[in-house]
């Protein structure tokens, strides 16, 4: 329901380079294998793991190294410090709290010093992402970008930053509304073009962030 492969390699493309360092790499919910392809091409050791058992099938068509698993019985069975990244897009909003609880703290465990974890999923500070939000009956509910980023600090990550991504194109968005070129409209053309952008934010922000967090 995201977009095609090329749409969602484009806009995970952004994620790669932060992974160049951090090989081995898990991909928690790898689907069509587009994040698993980005870094066997940046030459990053890489292995991923679904529940879908069609796209576990699709990635092992591809060359890629995948099996059925879920995230928390997986890396429950890994040892501490033995992963050097561990990517998880559009996952965590698919998780009751106990399970993003435990996932979370055994992201942090499994991570060696200094390893990276990031975690995209909708932004719910956006209706436009909001509402599409509701699309996919399978989603659990949304994460406030502040909760989620408190989260992983309390599971034991020591550095949490936000990423924003997916910005809608100029043509969705609100348009200038241009007034007459005098003097007596230049206060009013201010305070329109504020509203204007504050409309964009609140309405048509980015539809998606990312939480990237080290140990």
């Amino acid at each position: 329901m995201r977009g095609s492969a090329d749409l969602i390699r484009e806009r995970q493309a952004v994620y790669a380079d932060e992974f160049r360092a951090a090989a081995p790499v898990l991909d928690i919910g790898c689907g069509r294998g587009e994040f698993l392809s980005l870094l066997r091409e940046a030459g990053v050791e890489a292995r991923g793991i679904d529940l879908d058992t069609d796209m576990v099938a699709h990635c092992r068509d591809e060359g890629f190294d995948v099996e059925r698993a879920d995230a928390v019985g997986y890396l429950s069975g890994l040892d501490d410090g033995s992963l050097g990244g561990i990517f998880c897009a559009h996952v965590l909003e698919h998780l009751d709290s106990k399970a993003l609880f435990q996932l979370l703290e055994l992201a942090a465990a499994k991570l060696r010093p200094g390893g990276l974890f990031v975690a995209e999923t909708p932004n719910p500070l956006s209706l436009v992402a909001l509402a599409n939000f509701s699309a996919d009956l399978s989603h659990n509910r949304p994460l406030h970008p502040s909760t989620l980023s408190f989260l992983a600090r309390q599971a034991g990550f020591r550095e949490v930053t936000l990423r924003f991504t997916s910005e809608p194109s100029t043509d969705e968005r609100l348009r200038r509304v241009p007034l007459p070129e005098e003097a007596a409209f230049a206060q009013a053309q201010q305070m329109l073009d504020a509203d204007v952008n504050r409309l964009n934010d609140v309405v048509f922000g980015p539809q998606d962030y990312a939480v990237l967090a080290r140990t």
